[in-house]
C-alpha cells in the first residue's frame, strides 16, 4: 500500500503542460493583423480619395466658415460675404462733390475663385496620414483672404473726381452801367491732387469705410468781394468821380481827366498812398520842362492840399488850384478835383480803395 500511495502522490504532484502553439497558428495571427491593417489603411486611403474635393472640416477663409464643403460651396460663401458688398455704392464727398460709387468700380478687388482653389490645393499637399487625421479630428485653420486694388480703375476714378472738383479761383469784379455799380462776387478755387485722391480712395476702402471724404484744398481769390466795400469810379467822358459804398452811391464830384496827348489810363487800380500837403516833383515831361524841380506845399502847388496816388505810374487823384479845368479833359493823366472836394474825399477813403477808371 505504501508503494501504491507514493506512486499516486508522485503522479499528482507532476504538472501537466499545455502544448505550445504551432508556427502555423502564429503565422495565421500575423496574417490576420496584416489584413486588418491593410483594410484599415485601404479604407482610410479610400476615404481620403473620396474627400479630396472637400476641405478639412472646420476650414475658414477670411474668417468665414467653409466647413468640409467643396470649391463651389466656398466660392458661394466668399462671394456673398466679400464680393457682393464691393458692389454696394458708398458716398464720395468733398466741396462741390457728393456722389456715389461702388468699391468694385473704384478698383477694390478680391478673387474668391483663386483663393478657394489655392486653399484646397494647399490642404492636399499635406501628408496623407496628416490629412486623414485632420479630417477625422476636424482640425483646420483660418486662411487669410486678401483684397487688392486694380490701379487702372483707381486712377480712372481719381481722375474723374479731380476733374469734377478742381477749379481756379475767380476774382471779384465791379461793373458800371450808367450810375449803377454791380459787384460780381469772387469764387473760391478748389484743388485736389491726383495722388491725394488715389490715397484717399485706397485708404478708405481698405478700412471698409462706408464713405470717402476727399482732401480738397481751397484757394482764395486774389481780389475778394470785401475789397469793394468802397469803390471810386472815374468817368473820363463825363469827367465825374463817384464814390460808392458797396453798390450804393455815396457822393459824386466833378473832376478833370487827361487830355488827348496825356490820357488818363483806363482800368481797375487802387489807392496806394495818401499825402496831406504833398510836394510836387517835376516828372520831366515836355509840359513840365519850364517848371521847377519841386514845388512844396502852398497855393501854387499843382497837387493842391491832398493827393492820393494810384498803382498806375505817375497817376494821382489830387486837388488843383486850377478850378477852371474841372469838368473837362485838361490834366496830364491825373484826376484833378476842387481842393475842397479832394480834402473831403481824402477823409472818406483809405489806402487800398479800388479805383475803376472808365
Amino acid at each position: 500500500m505504501p508503494g501504491v500511495m507514493e506512486g499516486l502522490l508522485s503522479d499528482a504532484a507532476t504538472p501537466v503542460l499545455a502544448p505550445e502553439p504551432t508556427r502555423s497558428r502564429v503565422r495565421a495571427r500575423v496574417i490576420v493583423l496584416v489584413v486588418l491593417l491593410l483594410l484599415v489603411m485601404g479604407g482610410a486611403y479610400g476615404f481620403d480619395r473620396m474627400s479630396e474635393t472637400h476641405y478639412f472640416p472646420g476650414t475658414r477663409i477670411g474668417g468665414q466658415l467653409i466647413g468640409s464643403g467643396t470649391i463651389p460651396d466656398a466660392e458661394a460663401i466668399l462671394r456673398e460675404h466679400f464680393v457682393v458688398p464691393l458692389h454696394r455704392p458708398i458716398v464720395v464727398s468733398g466741396p462741390a462733390l457728393n456722389t456715389q460709387a461702388t468699391p468694385w468700380d473704384m478698383g477694390l478687388r478680391v478673387n474668391v475663385a483663386a483663393v478657394a482653389r489655392s486653399v484646397l490645393a494647399e490642404q492636399r499637399k499635406t501628408p496623407v496620414f496628416e490629412r486623414i487625421w485632420r479630417r477625422a479630428a476636424g482640425i483646420a485653420g483660418d486662411e487669410p483672404l486678401h483684397l487688392n486694388f486694380d490701379r487702372t480703375a483707381v486712377e480712372r476714378f481719381a481722375d474723374s473726381f479731380v476733374q469734377k472738383v478742381n477749379r481756379m479761383p475767380v476774382d471779384a469784379q465791379v461793373k458800371v452801367n450808367g450810375d449803377a455799380l454791380t459787384i460780381i462776387p469772387d469764387q473760391v478755387g478748389r484743388q485736389l491732387s491726383r495722388q491725394e485722391a488715389i490715397d484717399a480712395i485706397e485708404r478708405s476702402l481698405a478700412r471698409g469705410s462706408s464713405s470717402i471724404t476727399l482732401p480738397v484744398h481751397t484757394i482764395p481769390a486774389t481780389i475778394q468781394a470785401g475789397v469793394f466795400s468802397k469803390v471810386i469810379v472815374v468817368s473820363t467822358t463825363a469827367n465825374t468821380l463817384r464814390l460808392y459804398n458797396k453798390d450804393k452811391l455815396v457822393k459824386q464830384f466833378q473832376v478833370a481827366t487827361g487830355t488827348g496827348g496825356y490820357p488818363t489810363p483806363l482800368g481797375t487800380f487802387k489807392i496806394v498812398d495818401k499825402q496831406e500837403f504833398p510836394t510836387w516833383y517835376n516828372p520831366h515831361d515836355p509840359w513840365s520842362v519850364s517848371m521847377p524841380e519841386t514845388i512844396g506845399p502852398g497855393p501854387d502847388n499843382p497837387l493842391g492840399t491832398r493827393a492820393m496816388a494810384l498803382n498806375a505810374d505817375g497817376i494821382l487823384i489830387h486837388g488843383t488850384p486850377e478850378d477852371s479845368s474841372i469838368g473837362s479833359n485838361a490834366s496830364h493823366g491825373c484826376v484833378r478835383m476842387h481842393i475842397a472836394d479832394a480834402e473831403q474825399l481824402f477823409t472818406m477813403v483809405d489806402v487800398g480803395t479800388p479805383v475803376l477808371i472808365v
